[in-house]
């Protein structure tokens, strides 16, 4: 059973990961296009990208591997 936990969550951590790498291309492409319109600077882009990828990464895994949602 633990064999079968551990294959699963390793699905689940690469579908967040994937939903991360691809919130990161987003972003990029937002930052290059209208960073000159807010007049951001090259470290704040990059907190930006960084920042959204964690956060979109860490909940699509909390939606995913969510132990509570059998109603256990």
């Amino acid at each position: 059973m633990g064999a079968l936990d551990s294959e699963i969550y390793s699905e689940y951590n690469s579908k967040a990961l994937t939903a991360g790498f691809y919130a990161a291309i987003q972003m990029g492409l937002l930052v290059y296009c209208f960073g000159d319109f807010f007049n951001l600077s090259v470290r704040m882009g990059a907190l930006i990208i960084v920042t959204v990828t964690v956060l979109i990464s860490e909940i699509r895994r909390l939606l995913l591997y969510n132990p509570y949602k059998d109603g256990k």
